[in-house]
């Protein structure tokens, strides 16, 4: 048992997320992802999870590489409840929220201050996000918003008035000086009684690597590889 668990950890498959590359590229070649390398990625991206079944017959079919039909499976994925791993995964990593529990501010000035004020702060800012990607608002909104997503705490935190409970919900800024409590800095998006707002998908997306776009992969012809490609931890975006 001990061996065949030192195996299963020591293997690339276990830790990364590969794409198999065509037998037809050089290295360091740009070559577009399809069939099921490209649901994976998307749906890694979009879910944090392996494809579903509807994802995997339509990228067997070849019909994936069709812009349209990706285009419509990633407005049905974004649709789903799971794609709130945007903003628990992608939002958290590129905003480095994990950032926010390694400030300590002086007790004499801030002694409200502690983790659980910190937990508020960044579901606020994933239910921002969210928000932005269900209702397909422009990334600007980050800046420019009346509004955030509050409970009892970070709502006293931020000096407003009217909310009571644990229960996270859309409030918008009554004055200048809650407005700049919050500011431009995290926000976070639609989740109302722990179900979100579903309407339009966002338009544009990434990949979440740092190779090319979602469609796309490079060839690494390290020697070794098995002709594979592996940049991305699994479960990363």
């Amino acid at each position: 048992m001990r061996d065949a668990l030192e195996a299963v950890l020591a293997s690339p498959f276990f830790v990364l997320r590969l794409e198999r590359e065509p037998d037809n590229v050089d290295p360091g070649e740009t070559y577009r992802l399809e069939g099921p390398e490209l649901a994976s990625r998307l749906s890694f991206f979009l879910w944090g999870t392996p494809p579903d079944a509807e994802l995997l017959r339509v990228a067997e079919s070849g019909d994936l590489n069709d812009p349209r039909q990706l285009e419509q499976q990633a407005r049905r994925m974004l649709a789903d409840p799971r794609a709130e791993a945007l903003g628990n995964r992608f939002a958290f990593q590129w905003l480095r929220l994990q950032d926010i529990y390694k400030v300590r501010p002086d007790p004499n000035f801030f002694p409200n201050f502690d983790e659980t004020l910190a937990d508020a702060m960044t579901t606020e800012t994933s239910l921002f996000f969210n928000h932005l990607v269900q209702q397909d608002l422009d990334a600007l909104e980050l800046f420019e918003a009346d509004y955030t997503f509050v409970n009892e705490r970070l709502a006293t935190h931020y000096g407003m008035q009217g909310v009571a409970g644990d229960h996270f919900r859309r409030v918008p800024y009554t004055d200048e000086r809650s407005r700049r409590a919050a500011g431009p800095r995290q926000r976070a998006g639609p989740h109302v009684a722990g179900k979100p707002d579903v309407t339009r998908p966002a338009r544009q997306m990434g990949d979440g690597s740092a190779h090319g776009d979602a469609t796309t992969a490079t060839a690494t012809g390290h020697p070794g590889s098995g002709r594979h490609r592996g940049h991305q931890w699994k479960g990363s975006v």
